[in-house]
């Protein structure tokens, strides 16, 4: 077998003592080194500083990047896409974009820790909250009179003072002789932890689509692992994202398997579409 892509992406948040919260996404990939920040005020989460560098393009060390005015004033949190899009209208620079969405992600998920600042009473009114808000969201919250775990009691009453929040994603790519290429994608974060496993021929065909959770808030959130045997027979170069989130996400999914799922056969695809390239 032989590697010929990898992939990590890593973002975390951190409570500072002026009353922000930091938060901050590094691609470190074959292709490229980039990072995000952003600073946001820890109660209202409206973002005061954005900034980005690009620090390498293949084997090209030019580093260049620059602040984000745009973005200022935005809420991180659900609903800021509008404001990404404002801020980054050009096609050319949806890399600098996803970074800073995956910024907003490690912002909401630190809510866990910061729910006082928030405006909610306590710990309940803030799993109450999340309740109404998000129903039938993922299988978790599609099934909540069902559900044996509650989400403290998940995660544990302890609280988190200045780290608050760490998710690593990663992909990697092999040839496998003539016969295909073969990925692995893990998705590990403070709270949730899953991997996938996902075989193609050299025309793209998937043979093996394999996931597995290790962590979870609730045991039925291991059941949507099922779900992604559906993409076993599809070809990676047809699958559209509509495609993919029909087979692993939907309100009996779970949106960390299928953004792990997604990113795994994204790179698939690159990887097969750059053979291809070099074969002709």
């Amino acid at each position: 077998m032989k590697l010929l892509f990898q992939r990590t992406l890593r973002s975390c948040t951190r409570h500072t003592e002026q009353g922000r919260i930091t938060a901050e996404a590094v691609l470190l990939s074959t292709d490229c080194e980039i990072v995000a920040r952003l600073a946001a005020a820890a109660d209202t989460f409206l973002i005061e500083q954005a900034e980005w560098e690009l620090l390498r393009q293949g084997h090209e060390y030019a580093p260049y990047g620059g602040t984000v005015p745009a973005l200022l004033g935005a809420e991180a949190y659900f609903g800021v896409a509008p404001a990404l899009n404002r801020a980054f209208p050009d096609p050319a620079q949806d890399f600098v974009r996803e970074l800073f969405a995956e910024c907003v992600k490690a912002v909401l998920q630190s809510e866990t820790y910061l729910y006082t600042q928030r405006g909610f009473a306590n710990g309940q009114a803030y799993q109450d909250n999340w309740d109404v808000s998000h129903p039938d969201s993922c299988r978790y919250y599609s099934h909540l009179d069902i559900v044996e775990r509650r989400w403290f009691d998940h995660i544990g009453p302890q609280p988190r003072g200045g780290n608050l929040f760490h998710r690593h994603k990663n992909v990697a790519v092999w040839q496998c002789g003539e016969e295909g290429l073969q990925a692995t994608g893990s998705f590990l974060d403070s709270f949730h932890e899953v991997g996938v496993l996902v075989d193609c021929s050299a025309t793209g065909r998937i043979g093996r689509f394999d996931a597995t959770f290790m962590r979870a808030p609730d045991r039925i959130c291991f059941g949507t692992v099922e779900l992604v045997q559906a993409l076993v027979g599809q070809n990676v170069n047809e699958l559209s994202r509509r495609d993919i989130n029909r087979c692993a996400g939907g309100g009996e999914g779970c949106a960390h398997l299928l953004d792990i799922s997604r990113d795994t056969l994204a790179e698939l695809r690159k990887s097969l579409q750059a053979i291809d390239g070099l074969c002709r």
